[in-house]
């Protein structure tokens, strides 16, 4: 990794960062955040520089020591002299915002000058922003962008953490102008999107209008931004690829235009829903691209909010297509499976009578013995059709509560047919054994001693 370009951080790619950059992280979940937390603070160590860690939710100072301690020989000790500093960020940001942030820098500035004076080689910053709505996380944030002016002369790497659904889209544009490279997960993998310059050739800074938007047309995700009636003022480049259309042709449009029926209704209802929900939510619709295919995608959005009132919604798009057509095949083959387990039981049912009925036919010593093993074979199939129930309840409960996009109407009525064939199958089978049963005991017996078939 150089200042100049990021690559995509594996474990080890913090051990290549050049001093005096600054990096930005966007994060879904704590998940996400150890992914990256951990392995920047053992890179730390690795490069012999003290390491100073500003935790904050969902990421405290004792869920930073457990996960520190599995990767990290003698945590402790490393924490009490001092290479190690663990501090929650809102000891550091007062809570009714009087810490000047230059203050905070400073003292940053004046842990690097002892690291190097203790024989380090420099400081690795870590920090995680605070909740969004309070005054630490814009102390946190004025932070960052003043570090960001003096970085470039210091011996420092600095990794600044903030969440994806609690910052929303019109807030990462702070989080933009501040920071030399941006990190955020996609498709499994982490991915480095590269920040503009911090000045244009003509020597003007760029805005953080322009950071922000320089960062949304390079994400493989559909980034948008509506007013309060779903009108779309912004779309990020890869619309192309998600809906069919250039850009310039959706602004202007309605989101639910592009979304098949029910799911222009369901995206209505869906604003609605998201009024009383500040860190957004998520819904599934299928659309119609620019040459007419369907597809499946998957929505991202939350409220902009002005006096108390919604003027907006943000939020990213992104094709899932591909994963609900493997859904729906694993469904389709957990369908055929059942009809194979339901058939199978039948099978096993029919020698079962043939057996029953020799048994009634020998009348001695080891009919009743021959009897109990066909009970218990019985009883074990009985069970069989309880699984087999059971699993078809489970289906049905995991079609129930997926996106109506993952099974059509289509799919339903072929799987009633399939239910119907497995009905009547099973009917001809009993039927079947029946007959089989009887045709023993009269091939042997008469009619008088042969008796009603049980």
């Amino acid at each position: 990794m150089t200042k100049d370009r990021i690559s995509t951080p594996e474990n080890d790619a913090f051990v290549t960062v050049p001093w005096g950059t600054q990096i930005g992280m966007l994060y879904r979940n704590r998940q996400e955040l150890a992914e990256l937390a951990v392995p920047f603070v053992r890179a730390a160590v690795e490069r012999n520089a003290a390491c100073i860690c500003l935790t904050s939710a969902p990421f405290g100072i004792g869920d930073a020591q457990k996960a520190l301690r599995r990767v990290i020989p003698g945590l402790d000790e490393q924490i009490s002299s001092g290479r190690i500093t663990l501090r929650d960020c809102d000891e550091v940001f007062s809570a009714d915002g009087r810490v000047d942030p230059e203050s905070v820098v400073n003292r940053w500035i004046a842990d690097e000058e002892q690291a190097l004076e203790q024989g380090y080689t420099g400081v690795f910053l870590l920090g995680t922003m605070p909740s969004p709505e309070t005054e630490n996380a814009k102390a946190f944030c004025r932070a960052g962008a003043t570090l960001h002016r003096i970085i470039d002369s210091r011996r420092i790497v600095a990794l600044c953490t903030y969440s994806l659904r609690r910052c929303g889209i019109s807030g990462i544009v702070d989080v933009a102008a501040g920071h030399d490279f941006m990190l955020i997960k996609q498709n499994g993998r982490w991915r480095g999107v590269e920040q503009m310059p911090r000045r244009r050739p003509s020597g003007r800074p760029c805005t953080g209008e322009e950071r922000i938007r320089h960062i949304a047309h390079t994400s493989a995700d559909v980034v948008f931004i509506c007013d309060g009636e779903g009108t779309i003022t912004f779309i990020s480049h890869a619309v192309e690829k998600v809906f069919g259309y250039a850009a310039g042709e959706v602004i202007g449009r309605n989101l639910r235009e592009f979304l098949l029926p029910p799911f222009d209704r369901e995206l209505e209802r869906f604003w609605t829903t998201l009024a009383g929900e500040p860190e957004g939510g998520w819904l599934q619709a299928e659309l119609v691209r620019a040459d007419g295919s369907r597809s499946v995608v998957e929505i991202y959005a939350s409220p902009i909010t002005g006096h108390d009132l919604v003027i907006g919604y943000e939020g990213v798009c992104r094709d899932v297509t591909d994963q609900v057509v493997v859904k729906k095949h694993a469904y389709d083959q957990i369908e055929k499976n059942i009809e194979q387990f339901a058939i199978l039981g039948d099978h096993l049912r029919h020698p079962l009578q043939v057996i029953l009925g020799w048994a009634d036919l020998m009348e001695d010593e080891q009919s009743e013995q021959i009897r109990q093993q066909v009970r218990k074979i019985n009883e074990t199939v009985r069970q069989l059709d309880e699984g087999w129930l059971e699993s078809r309840k489970v289906r049905e409960f995991l079609l129930k509560n997926e996106p109506p996009a993952l099974h059509a109407p289509e799919g339903e009525k072929k799987a009633a047919r399939r239910r119907k064939k497995i009905r009547r199958t099973r009917k001809e089978q009993r039927l079947a054994e029946a007959g089989a049963r009887q045709q023993t005991l009269s091939r042997y017996m008469t009619p008088e001693r042969a008796g009603p078939v049980r």
